[in-house]
């Protein structure tokens, strides 16, 4: 059994598990800054996780004021 303050888990790919759910970017992304859904899109990315990482950018973008600023991500 693992110490009290050890963790059983990996934090990132738990992360890129739950954020790359397509119903929670819907949802949510209207709500984040371009900043925030570009780091989100990054470590999802990263992960593996293309098809979550396509939805927070698909769903942010209707909303963004400065669509130039997910280029080249």
């Amino acid at each position: 059994m693992p110490a009290p303050d050890e963790l059983v888990y990996d934090p990132n790919s738990l992360f890129a598990e739950v954020f790359s759910d397509p119903a929670l970017a819907e949802d949510l992304a209207f709500a984040y800054s371009c900043r925030e859904i570009n780091a989100m899109v990054a470590q999802l990315e990263h992960h593996g996780r293309h098809d979550g990482a396509a939805h927070w950018l698909k769903h942010h973008l209707p909303a963004c004021d400065d669509p130039r600023r997910h280029l080249g991500l």
